[in-house]
């Protein structure tokens, strides 16, 4: 080799040497001994000639750091997160996962349980509007039919003949061939007589008769006449003249026709046509509890 090659050679093993001193920091960082204290700024950065970050988390002090992925312009930079950091990004998370779960619940709700919610609602009015249908078909049943109360009941009685009589003090004349059947309604009481039910073979025939029931007050006769209600209707009319005796209440009569109930509240007035007992609440009727 010669003297000038020898020279150059040993000039590029010197340069590289030099390069390679200077790009290398040979000095050993000490984590373990690394303090931080509040005043410094929340991301602290250690140097290191190996790549940390592939490291587990270390230990600094009385704080759990975090060591991430280097950041491109520096391979060996470490970003290291306080406990209160950590906190707050938790409390940040929890906010963020509470909003997105909040509404997905409620597009859930809209989607799919208002859909139920209103078929439920529909299917109600569906059922009120048949029971009333029902109720409606059995009253009409009943048109030609009256009930006869407080008639002393006998062990050899013809019911006939008590409704005869009766129609007789009111001042009409039946036959038994006006009236289709009767007959006492229920099962025998030990104190009180029940009830008769009185079936005329027309309308007009049960019609007359319970236009007497005027003049049966006035001869103050023990009998009394009423309409053959559905269970419905009767409970309905019971609660008419519960409000009627209420002296809070601004009913001032009641009373029924073919099956219909009607209450006044004003001497002069229209007479109010009674079908459910919502229609009673507006004049004091409380279906929570009973008006004494």
């Amino acid at each position: 080799m010669s003297t000038a090659s020898a020279s150059a050679h040993a000039h590029i093993n010197t340069s590289m040497e030099t390069a390679s001193n200077s790009s290398i920091n040979t000095t050993p960082v000490n984590t373990r001994s690394a303090q931080f204290t509040p005043q410094q700024h929340q991301q602290q950065y250690i140097y290191s000639p190996t790549p940390v970050y592939m490291q587990s988390p270390v230990q600094l002090g009385s704080q759990m750091s975090l060591q991430g992925p280097p950041h491109p312009g520096n391979p060996h930079q470490i970003s290291i997160l306080a406990d209160h950091d950590i906190q707050r990004i938790v409390d940040s998370l929890k906010i963020s996962l509470k909003d997105e779960i909040n509404a997905i619940v409620n597009v859930a709700i809209q989607t799919q349980v208002q859909p139920l919610k209103d078929e439920l609602t529909h299917l109600r009015a569906k059922v009120i509007h048949l029971e009333g249908e029902m109720d409606a078909a059995n009253q009409y049943s009943r048109r030609n039919c009256i009930l006869i109360s407080n008639m002393k009941e006998l062990p050899e009685e013809n019911t006939n003949d008590i409704a005869i009589q009766v129609a007789k003090e009111g001042g009409l004349d039946i036959t038994p061939s006006d009236i289709d059947r009767s007959h006492r309604n229920g099962k025998p009481k030990v104190n009180k007589p029940r009830d008769i039910i009185v079936k005329f073979v027309s309308y007009k025939t049960k019609h007359d008769f319970m236009k007497i029931r005027k003049q049966l007050r006035q001869r103050k006769s023990q009998a009394y006449i009423n309409e053959h209600l559905t269970s419905f209707r009767g409970e309905l009319a019971f609660q008419c003249r519960l409000l009627k005796k209420n002296p809070k209440s601004p009913v001032l009569d009641t009373w029924t026709y073919d099956g219909n109930i009607y209450i006044k509240t004003e001497v002069k007035g229209h007479m109010i046509r009674v079908n459910t007992h919502n229609d009673l609440v507006q004049f004091g009727y409380n279906p929570n509890q009973s008006m004494n």
